[in-house]
């Protein structure tokens, strides 16, 4: 439960990906397995899952180094030909880039997760290179 005086962290996702998207959270204790959602291009909409709490790693862009920290996480899938984005990072304020692998084809294209904090809702914005 939260503290006395603290209200639940909020989150909003935004999918300027161009593509249609489906969004799920790994199984935790306290909310057990968790549903799959779908976010059509260009909607937004109040996160329906609770993200699970993980031990991420990062790598620091042109330096190499890798960090790991807990964290909390999403999935993503995106509509076509894609892999899914495993255990994308949602607690941390910046902005992250993904590889999203082709199934068919040795081919990815980058994603970028913006999250920013607007009062007490983090604002998780998905972008593509196909939009």
């Amino acid at each position: 439960a939260p503290a006395a005086g603290r209200a639940p962290q909020k989150y909003l996702i935004q999918n300027h990906s161009g593509l249609r998207v489906f969004y799920w959270a790994d199984k935790t204790e306290r909310y057990g397995a968790q549903k799959t959602c779908a976010l059509a291009a260009g909607a937004s909409e109040t996160l329906r899952v609770a993200p699970a709490p993980k031990r991420l790693r990062t790598v620091a862009v042109g330096k190499g180094t890798w960090t790991e920290r807990w964290g909390t996480a999403i999935n993503l899938h995106f509509e076509g030909n894609w892999m899914p984005l495993l255990d994308v990072a949602v607690s941390v304020v910046g902005k992250y880039r993904y590889l999203m692998d082709s199934a068919a084809s040795r081919g990815h294209l980058p994603v970028i997760v913006d999250i920013f904090l607007v009062g007490r809702t983090k604002i998780i914005t998905l972008h593509s290179g196909i939009w």
